[in-house]
């Protein structure tokens, strides 16, 4: 559209501006406290958390500043390709936000889940190419950055290190936006500020006194990990999780948290040999579907089974049923570490692991079964109650 034609519509408006909803009029502009108080009621909790981030950021620089400018300019690198990573997440929480504010206002509450719930899943998917990256090739992403063999050799463990869970952080962001279109800005805020001030700050204070600037870097991981199992305690909380598949996801989540630290534990323990720790990170990733993720979704959809519809408690942890299906994983596990004598051209394939985890994948198939079935009988029960 030319300038004349824009001053053509202008004239138009102003004319027949009785026939249109909006328009110039000065009453139009008088602000509505309803309406702003509304807009600082989700604006509000997103201003606090950007505040606090600005505090948490400069205690960590003075906390690095300790190790020298090699470590700030580490911090400085991570930051950026951390950004980078995120960037997509945030894109999608953009997206969810108002699809689940609108769902919400119309009262299709299915709707809310169901945008939280593959919004969640497109998360991981967006936010695990860069995991990916950063934990098997830390040192082709440093060198775009710097050629200085000692930053290369601190990014690289940052890099590690600071992003043993980082795909965790996907859910994070889409649940925070998701709260503040519902209008609960202030829940967001709490769990955010509970993951920056009440995990990440004494985190970056205690774990250096024992890991010096590794503790640095872990207090990320250790910090988003147990913001996750917040996230997921609120979640069954508000969601009243009582299905089979839902304790074999939710213990299977918990599981891999575990098994990611327990990994850290051994990695740091080998800091001083690069290859071996690269060997170590490698297996232990591949044997965990077999070892502590499997152990604990066993452990999951048995609190379920024995839950059902009631409040979780410690009757449920003692009752028989429970403790009939959670030996099977402290068996295995028990097992697992044994000592048991290999012959010597079989070490390298770890036959005794191999074997362990096909047995409690047995039983992890037919936990699935049972699962299937459950929610079978639950919808055949649903149509008969509305015919």
């Amino acid at each position: 559209m030319d300038f004349p034609d824009e001053i053509s519509l202008s004239f138009r408006i102003i004319i027949i501006k009785k026939r249109f909803y909006l328009s110039w009029a000065i009453s139009h502009f008088r602000p509505s406290m309803k309406v702003v108080l509304g807009v600082y009621q989700v604006a509000l909790p997103t201003m606090v958390m950007e505040i606090c981030s600005v505090f948490i950021m400069a205690f960590l620089n003075r906390v690095l500043a300790v190790y020298g400018c090699t470590a700030l300019a580490v911090l400085g690198i991570f930051m950026h390709v951390r950004s980078i990573i995120y960037m997509p997440v945030y894109g999608l929480s953009q997206g969810a936000t108002p699809v689940a504010g609108f769902a919400y206002g119309a009262g299709k509450n299915d709707r809310v889940k169901e945008t939280l719930v593959k919004a969640t899943v497109l998360s991981l998917l967006l936010i695990g190419w860069g995991w990916f990256i950063v934990q098997y090739y830390p040192l082709w992403v440093m060198q775009f950055f710097s050629s200085d063999p000692i930053l290369l050799i601190m990014g690289v463990s940052c890099l590690r290190l600071a992003t043993l869970v980082l795909p965790l952080m996907g859910p994070i962001i889409i649940l925070y936006s998701v709260l503040q279109a519902l209008g609960k800005g202030a829940t967001a805020m709490h769990l955010s500020l509970l993951r920056q001030v009440g995990f990440f700050l004494p985190l970056i204070i205690i774990l250096p006194r024992y890991y010096n600037i590794q503790g640095v870097w872990l207090a990320f991981s250790v910090s988003e990990l147990l913001s996750a199992l917040l996230a997921l305690l609120f979640f069954i909380r508000k969601t009243n999780t009582k299905y089979i598949l839902n304790g074999l996801l939710i213990g299977a989540a918990v599981g891999a948290g575990f098994a990611v630290f327990e990994t850290a534990g051994y990695a740091l323990n080998m800091s001083q040999y690069y290859n071996q720790i690269t060997d170590i990170l490698f297996l232990r990733g591949v044997l965990a579907i077999g070892g502590h993720v499997a152990w604990a979704a066993v452990s999951g959809a048995a609190i379920m089974m024995v839950k059902k519809d009631q409040p979780l408690s410690s009757k449920h942890v003692f009752s028989g049923k429970f403790l009939q299906l959670f030996i099977i994983p402290v068996i295995l596990h028990a097992i697992w570490d044994m000592p048991i004598p290999v012959p010597t051209g079989l070490q390298n394939l770890f036959p005794v692991q191999i074997l362990l985890t096909v047995a409690i994948w047995f039983f992890l198939i037919k936990l699935v079964n049972s699962g299937l079935r459950q929610v079978e009988e639950i919808s055949k029960r649903n149509e008969a109650s509305q015919l």
